[in-house]
């Protein structure tokens, strides 16, 4: 059985105290990847531009429409279009899907993985699309936009999925 994100997230945070306090070694430690997660700048203004970043997720039956903000990791999935990739189920409140290349977290938001988001969970490299009940805030889960239409659709995707912009 698969960890849970909560579960995965302690257990890594656990692993990083660990290497902080060098369980008593006395030793320096190596800096880890925890320990090279710096906060983020927030983006505290969408700029106008961004308006016109809205994107739509079909699997040929099913559509959800998303409006983009304007973080690095919203635009970076926004470059890679169109994209059809595979979508699955995660947990019983999002459907998850993986770009074909890692996205930019240098100017993100934290998200709280509300119903309607779409949010990047850096450690994992995936996208999540929240339809069910708040996911809650991780370290490490992103902002990216919120649904516009189509928001009954999310829990129905499936199989391949097409990725494309929207005017």
């Amino acid at each position: 059985m698969p960890l849970s994100r909560r579960a995965f997230l302690r257990i890594a945070a656990a692993l990083a105290a660990t290497q902080v306090v060098g369980c008593g070694s006395g030793r320096p430690t190596e800096p880890t990847e925890q320990a090279e997660e710096t906060p983020k700048q927030k983006v505290t203004d969408t700029p106008t531009e961004d308006q016109g970043m809205k994107i739509r997720i079909a699997d040929g039956t099913h559509a959800v429409t998303y409006q983009l903000d304007g973080s690095s990791t919203a635009r970076s999935l926004y470059e890679q279009l169109p994209l059809s990739v595979e979508v699955g189920n995660y947990s019983s409140n999002e459907k998850v899907f993986t770009p074909t290349k890692e996205l930019d977290t240098s100017k993100v938001t934290n998200s709280s993985g509300s119903v309607g988001d779409m949010a990047y969970f850096s450690p994992w490299g995936n996208v999540a699309l929240y339809f069910d009940h708040d996911a809650g805030p991780y370290q490490g889960l992103y902002a990216m936009g919120n649904v516009t239409s189509g928001q009954d659709q999310i829990s129905q995707l499936s199989g391949t999925v097409t990725i494309e912009a929207q005017s």
